[in-house]
Order: C-alpha cells, then structure tokens, then sequence
C-alpha cells in the first residue's frame, strides 16, 4: 500500500526551518528542505540549533506528558497506584533534566551561530556557568537546576540509573505527584527567557 501525504504544515519553529508531512502511515519531520521562503531554492536558515530546539521541546512535552498522568494518580490510595506513579516518576525527571540539558545550549547557540563545544558533558552547573561566561544570565534556567540538583545531589546519572558512576545505589526514592504546576512553571518561565534572548 503507497503512503500517500495527507497533509503539510506550514513551515515552523526556529527561522521557520522545520517542516511537517504527515502520510498514511507515518509522519515525517524535514529539517531541511525546498521552498519555505517562496521560492525553489533550497532552504538556507537550516543549522543544527533547528535540530537541537525540536529535541528540547520533544523532551519538554514528554516530561510534561508523564507528569500529568502522574497527577491523575495522585489520589490514588493503592499498591497499584503507588507503583503506576513509581515507573513514571524516574522517565519524567530525566526528561525535564534532559530538556533543561538541552535548552541551555539552545541558549548560547541561539546567541552565538555554533555549537556550543564549551558546553561537553552532562553536568548541568557546569554547562550553565560555562555559557554564564558568555554573557548569560539564565535565571530560570538556574532555578531549574536548583531544583534538579537538589534531588540528584550532583549525581548526573541519578534519573537514568539510580546508580552512580561509583556503584553507589540509593536506597530510597522520594516520588513527588504533585510536581506538574512546579514543573510546568519552571518550564513556561525558561521558554519566556528562551524567547528573549536576542540572537546575535
């Protein structure tokens, strides 16, 4: 069976470079692509900051996604309740932390036209006080940080193992359900400075 394109979105996200089809079967995300600006030469804003902001934002949803199911259970008194917010709560957290991870160097790509090589690895202090070199001053995204830092204790393999680096393994987790309007504050406040900073 041919999958025939059932629909194309107009052109969107960071400089209009990001292009939606959706077919029969499957949809298909074009980073790159002809036309967009009214004519037939390829599109030229194409970077990998259009990359990076569709994986940031596919993050943002998804914790955010997780989390409100987690508020739907939160009054859910039942071992089955408990463990359904236990296997969501882990997932939830490494995606806001990964999205946190992310917008940060969006932030000084956004400013600055390249990668950001100053910002390597995953600890999120030292990624953010590297582009505060730069001339950021990233309040909300610092708030962010604050919060994650206080649960992972500097641990930033925390939410994808429980584990550490040195096989020290936590003996307990706190789930937080009520969570969803805090992170979701975090996030709206980080998006508001996001769209702020003026690109270079």
């Amino acid at each position: 069976m041919q999958n025939k394109e059932k629909l194309k979105l107009k052109p969107k996200g960071y400089l209009g470079a990001t292009e939606y089809q959706l077919f029969d079967s499957y949809a298909r995300i074009n980073f790159l692509f002809k036309g967009g600006l009214g004519d037939d030469e390829m599109f030229v804003n194409f970077s990998e900051i259009n990359i990076l902001n569709f994986v940031a934002d596919s993050y943002k949803c998804s914790c955010l996604t997780l989390f409100l199911k987690l508020r739907e259970y939160v009054n859910v008194k039942t071992l089955a309740g408990t463990i359904y917010c236990a296997y969501r709560y882990l997932p939830a957290m490494f995606c806001f932390r990964h999205y946190i991870e992310l917008r940060l160097k969006c932030f000084y790509m956004k400013q600055n036209r390249e990668f950001c090589e100053v910002c390597n690895g995953h600890n999120l202090t030292e990624i953010c006080n590297k582009i505060k070199e730069k001339g950021f001053s990233l309040k909300a995204i610092k708030q962010a940080i604050e919060y994650v830092n206080n649960i992972e204790k500097n641990d930033e393999t925390f939410f994808r193992y429980l584990i550490s680096p040195s096989y020290n393994c936590s003996k307990n987790i706190k789930i937080e359900m009520l969570e969803y309007d805090k992170i979701r504050g975090i996030i709206t406040e980080i998006e508001k400075e996001y769209e702020l900073c003026e690109t270079r």
